[in-house]
């Protein structure tokens, strides 16, 4: 609820404004996913089996559970601010109270989301099952005619056995994909392949994406079992929601990842921060990545956390600006802002306001 929190600032890559406002986006977002949701609902209720329903209802949930975590992240960042607002008697008691109401509302919607898209079926689990109803189907005619099978029969039973064969075929390929990444065998390939299944029936996804996600985790963080699985299968949502191949979320996230100095375990929160910023932005992931990796010895410097750069870049790629220019220009005013005893986060918040105001006199 919007009123809730309302009234209550916080600061956003040095930026101060009303919460509300900050959330404004990803609550538009939320809305018009559950709108949608609620039309799938409407339709499956005449066809509980429709595959192409269930995908829909299985990607529609993995964006609303996306989204909803993205505002509980923000909520929770906020809440940090808030308690030192609070103890310097900058805001009320009502009004944080009110912040926690919101935290736990959050935090249930998402606890809801991730149940609901654990009771849908996939589409491909529906399609396999009806594909077995039909040759069992066919089976039972055969049994009763016994040798007067007809080409009504037969043709059809051909035509079930290639579907079924395909449907393997792409769990092998799945499977194959793992160990041309990995190089696993034995136990390590057989836990990794189960994690692949795991996922190609539980979230929107194909067994071949979900295979790449497997052992690209696995090769470039090193994680294993539930780990590995559970981030895996943020790359892929993370790779859907921008349109991008999941192989290349990994590569991209990892170097920035190395180049920070973060931990495997920092993964899943710096994917939460990058989407936060390329839908605030517009920015592409590819294009974020790219200029963190870049730049990041240089932000590290300046007392930078990867959060901290991604917001920063990314105000520097929505102004327009030539991100090496605003770097060497960044340094430069720092260090003299610093020799004449401006705090870092005043000058940081003065050079951004210069970039926005400069952008606003290009535009009039």
């Amino acid at each position: 609820m919007a009123n809730r929190i309302k009234g209550i600032t916080v600061e956003i890559g040095g930026d101060t404004t009303g919460l509300d406002k900050a959330l404004k986006d990803v609550n538009t977002t939320i809305r018009s996913t559950q709108a949608q949701l609620r039309d799938v609902n409407r339709l499956l209720k005449l066809d509980p089996s429709n595959a192409k329903l269930l995908a829909q209802k299985q990607q529609l949930l993995q964006q609303e559970i996306a989204n909803t975590s993205e505002k509980l992240n923000a909520l929770k960042q906020a809440d940090k601010q808030a308690k030192v607002q609070l103890e310097n008697g900058d805001l009320g008691k009502d009004k944080y109270d009110a912040l926690q109401r919101e935290i736990i509302e959050t935090e249930q919607n998402l606890k809801n989301l991730e149940q609901q898209a654990k009771k849908v079926p996939s589409a491909l689990a529906v399609s396999m099952k009806e594909t077995g109803d039909k040759i069992k189907s066919v089976g039972e005619k055969t049994a009763q005619v016994g040798t007067s099978l007809s080409t009504h029969v037969t043709a059809p039973i051909v035509g079930l056995g290639a579907a079924s064969l395909a449907a393997f075929n792409e769990v092998d390929a799945g499977m194959d994909t793992i160990v041309t990444k990995t190089g696993a065998t034995g136990k390590a390939l057989e836990g990794m392949q189960d994690s692949m299944k795991n996922l190609a029936t539980s979230i929107p996804t194909d067994f071949q994406t979900a295979g790449a996600a497997i052992g690209e985790v696995n090769t470039r963080f090193g994680l294993t079992g539930k780990s590995l699985e559970d981030l895996s299968g943020r790359f892929i949502k993370f790779a859907q929601i921008n349109n991008m191949d999941v192989s290349t979320a990994v590569d991209n996230t990892q170097k920035v990842v190395a180049a920070f100095g973060l931990k495997a375990q920092d993964a899943g929160a710096l994917l939460d921060t990058m989407n936060a910023v390329g839908q605030r932005t517009g920015v592409s992931m590819d294009t974020l990545a790219k200029t963190m990796v870049t730049n990041s010895a240089s932000l590290q410097q300046l007392g930078f956390s990867a959060s901290d750069a991604a917001n920063f870049l990314g105000n520097v790629e929505m102004s327009g600006a030539d991100t090496s220019q605003v770097m060497t220009a960044l340094t430069k005013a720092l260090a003299a802002a610093t020799a004449k005893g401006t705090p870092m986060k005043q000058a940081l918040e003065d050079i951004q306001n210069s970039m926005v105001n400069a952008k606003s006199d290009t535009e009039g």
